[in-house]
Formats: C-alpha cells, sequence, structure tokens
C-alpha cells in the first residue's frame, strides 16, 4: 500500500490526520463560516497573501511568455488563471469568500 503522505512536501509531515480534519468540517458539505473566517483572518494576518506551487511544466511556460511577450508578469497571469480555475470548480465557496475580502 502506497504511503499517502509521500509526494505532499510538507504538507505529508504536518498535515492533519483524517480524524482532526473530521473534527474541522461538517457534514453534507455545508459551508462552516467559522472556519472560513478563520481562514481570512490566517491569510489577513500574515500581511502577504502568497499561494506557491511546484510546477516545473508551468514555470517553464511562464518564464518563456516573460522572456518572449513584453510586459509579461507570471505572477499576475498566475494569480487570473487560478482565480478562474477555482471560481469554475468551488463557485459557492468563491462567492462566500467574496463576501468576506
Amino acid at each position: 500500500m502506497r504511503n499517502k503522505r509521500l509526494g505532499r512536501g510538507m504538507e505529508g509531515f504536518f498535515a492533519p490526520s483524517t480524524e482532526e480534519k473530521a473534527e474541522t468540517t461538517t457534514s453534507d458539505n455545508v459551508l462552516n463560516t467559522a472556519l472560513l473566517q478563520q481562514a481570512h483572518r490566517e491569510v489577513t494576518g500574515k500581511g502577504n497573501p502568497v499561494v506557491g506551487v511546484w510546477s516545473e511544466r508551468a514555470k517553464t511556460l511562464l518564464r518563456y511568455l516573460v522572456l518572449t511577450t513584453p510586459n509579461f508578469k507570471e505572477s499576475t497571469e498566475a494569480c487570473e488563471l487560478l482565480e478562474v480555475a477555482l471560481q469554475e470548480k468551488y463557485p459557492e465557496l468563491w462567492n462566500a469568500v467574496g463576501e468576506i475580502t
């Protein structure tokens, strides 16, 4: 059986167990507004809401665009793409986050 923590970076070491996650989620996919507000406090408390991802393919593509497209901004493009994808995949949660940010 494959170790589910392998290949997950530091999250594999520090991610809450499924038992811990069960305590912080609600049944029937009902939005837990307390957890949403906690997430927002954690993001705004750090002062710099950065999302980090590891993708050699995506980074290479973005770097190529920086080298070939005048005024191309990696972070702006990555942010726009990520936000569109999150909005499409999680529309209700996206709207709820929009109400508190």
